[in-house]
């Protein structure tokens, strides 16, 4: 069971729960892995690279569970997105939160920052829901009306 305030939180890769665990010591790994870059720079400044978030996952998850190579970690990532799309953002959810509780942020703003995160999820899923709603409203108006666009209008002329 992953303790949030120690910097450990659990993620699912291939249909397995794994605690990625956070410490001082996981933290000074990944700053070594980009030429001692500090975390903040590597996650808190609005882009994160994915070769970044494979580095923090594999050093996440030498303390509860075997070693993992890069690479290793990077085909459990594509299985796991493949069969599950959300999966990504969850993941990224649970590495960001592991990485503020050990840096010490109160967890009142990990808990601020999870509420803004799901409202822009509803918000972006909303307007997705929305877009496909107007979509499918349109085509079913093309159907019964029988007033379909021509896909390509040729002008026929006489020589």
């Amino acid at each position: 069971m992953a303790n949030p305030r120690r910097g450990e939180v659990e993620v699912e890769l291939e249909g397995h729960n794994y605690v990625l665990v956070f410490d001082y010591n996981a933290i000074s790994d990944i700053e070594a892995a980009f030429g001692d870059r500090s975390v903040d720079s590597l996650f808190f400044s609005g882009s994160i690279s994915r070769r970044a978030l494979r580095e923090a996952i594999r050093v996440g998850l030498e303390k509860k569970n075997r070693r993992h190579t890069p690479k290793q970690v990077g085909r459990m990532l594509d299985a796991t997105v493949a069969n599950d799309p959300e999966a990504f953002a969850r993941i990224m959810r649970a590495v960001i939160t592991g990485l503020m509780a050990a840096n010490g942020v109160a967890q009142e703003k990990i808990d601020n920052l999870d509420r803004m995160l799901d409202e822009e999820a509803a918000e972006v899923s909303g307007s997705a829901r929305a877009e496909t709603k107007a979509i499918t409203s349109k085509e079913e108006t093309e159907e019964t009306t029988g007033d379909r666009p021509p896909l390509l209008a040729l002008e026929t002329g006489t020589g």
